[in-house]
């Protein structure tokens, strides 16, 4: 008989898959089997005596071969002989190296579009920003990592567990877990001086001023350092009752602390006065931040707590996250958030309204650190994420959502605004209408009074009803100017109260 018309001269032999695997289709992963039938060729309108009553020709010897060690496609393809583990053979015949999980566990890596890099670095107790380098501090050697990819560049001199870091121009102050100061040169790592810095881990440390900074310990106190001749200063006490202060913040003036049973106080350091002390939070203050006139701060419940710096009244409080948040990071106009239920979440500073998730850990992220315009963040899954930049586009669009919320509560006070004058002016129109009418009933009884009054004036003698008369005259008289006073005095009032209303308005529109 001649021949099929699908069937074709044996492919050679580099281009045949190994057993138990199909051919890779265009667009495919090889790693995928495909269904016997595919590859059976598919029967065309032929006149073939030998076809089936399917409507399938006979197989070609190439494909009948191939298809004599098919595996089922629930199991997983077959090694080729010699192949190396954890390899996979392509079409070419070449090894293809295979996925490796991340250390954030199955699929970790890409459950967020904003994760430009993954570096997994074990035991790194905190990342800073050093001078244009980035540093991940370890107790068992501290390393230089590249600031755009996270490799590792070269090792440092630090070798501490720490557990907060100042950065300065000269001098980079690292607080540790075993509760000393280890300062060290920004440029060359190398060990300046390591000083004691009250009982128990090192919390915070803090920039005061451009000549002091401050550190909290765990013993409840806070000690302030001058930074040229790193002498210890003085000591912030609040009590002898006072529990362990966790988080620190300053704004170059005052200094804010939070402890342990969820207290948050105000400082002044040059006179070691506390300024205001207020009870925000029912469990221990993680993290807090200053962002303008408002203090942000976090605790072990989740929650956050928007307060005013000056009076301490609480702005907004909410509970973005299931379990405890671990910092909080000021980057331009957003607040970063970390915590221990494995989220990132992005907050607008002004608003406070949620901006972004992401997710990419896969257990508790533990730190945030702003490296140029990128953020870094680690977690206990010893994985070190490096975030995309925020996209331009996504902040425009919240800035004009924000600009149309304004506009709309702007529009809703024009509203009421108008409202209110409308009722004011029908209130005074109809005191004018009432008015009118008393001046023309006034007149009416001028117009009678004005001839009896010539009458009364030419005459000679006067009469006790007369006298009456005029008194019960002028009385009306008095009474009607006494009403023509009161209602253009309402009157003036009620538009001044307007023009200081519009003008209010008009202040609240300008910055949009």
């Amino acid at each position: 008989p001649p021949p099929h018309p699908l069937a074709s001269p044996p492919a050679p032999t580099s281009q045949i898959p190994p057993p138990g695997q199909a051919r890779r289709g265009r667009g495919e992963r090889d790693d995928v089997l495909r269904p016997a039938s595919a590859l059976r060729p598919k029967a065309s309108p032929s006149t073939d005596p030998t076809s089936s009553s399917s409507g399938s020709g006979p197989r070609p010897a190439s494909a009948a071969k191939h298809l004599a060690g098919k595996r089922p496609p629930s199991a997983k393809p077959r090694m080729p002989a010699g192949s190396p583990a954890g390899a996979s053979s392509g079409t070419s015949g070449r090894p293809r190296a295979s996925r490796v999980p991340s250390a954030g566990g199955k699929g970790a890596a890409a459950r967020s579009d904003q994760c430009a890099h993954r570096r997994v670095l074990a035991d790194v107790s905190q990342v800073c920003w050093v001078c244009g380098k980035v540093w991940a501090l370890r107790k068992a050697g501290s390393v230089e990592l590249d600031a755009e990819t996270g490799e590792n560049r070269s090792v440092l001199p630090v070798k501490v567990a720490a557990s907060a870091v100042l950065v300065g121009e000269r001098e980079t102050w690292i607080g540790t877990r075993e509760g000393t100061l280890h300062v060290c040169g920004s440029q060359t790592a190398e060990m300046i001086k390591d000083v004691p810095a009250g009982k128990g881990p090192v919390s915070a440390v803090v920039a005061v001023d451009h000549t002091s900074m401050a550190s909290a310990s765990a013993d409840g106190n806070i000690y302030l350092w001058t930074t040229s001749t790193i002498e210890f200063e003085k000591t912030l006490c609040p009590g002898s009752s006072s529990s362990a202060v966790t988080a620190l913040t300053s704004d170059g003036q005052y200094l804010w602390s939070g402890y342990a049973d969820g207290t948050i106080r105000c400082w002044d350091p040059k006179t070691a006065r506390c300024m205001s002390h207020n009870h925000h939070h029912t469990c221990r203050v993680t993290s807090v931040t200053l962002m303008g006139q408002r203090l942000w701060s976090s605790d072990t419940s989740g929650r956050i707590v928007i307060a005013d710096v000056d009076g301490g009244q609480i702005v907004k409080d909410f509970r973005p996250h299931k379990a405890e948040i671990t910092c909080l990071l000021h980057v331009d106009d957003f607040v970063w958030t970390a915590s221990a239920d494995t989220l990132i979440h992005i907050f607008h500073a002004k608003t406070g309204n949620l901006f972004k998730t992401l997710s990419g850990h896969s257990k508790s992220v533990t730190g945030l650190c702003k490296v140029g315009r990128r953020v870094w963040s680690i977690g206990q899954d010893k994985a070190l994420l490096i975030w995309s930049e925020m996209d331009e586009l996504e902040v425009l669009l919240l800035r004009l959502k924000e600009l149309f919320e304004f506009s709309s509560t702007v529009i809703t006070s024009l509203e009421r605004l108008q409202s209110q004058m409308t009722a004011v002016l029908d209130r005074e129109l109809r005191s004018a209408a009432r008015a009118k009418a008393d001046l023309e009933a006034l007149g009416k009884l001028l117009q009678d009074i004005l001839p009896r009054y010539s009458e009364i004036r030419n005459s000679a003698t006067e009469s006790e009803s007369t006298k009456s008369l005029l008194s019960e005259v002028l009385s009306t008289h008095k009474a009607v100017s006494r009403t023509l006073v009161d209602v253009f005095t309402r009157l003036c009032g009620e538009v001044s109260q307007m023009m200081e209303r519009t003008g209010v308005l008009c202040e609240e529109m300008s910055p949009a």
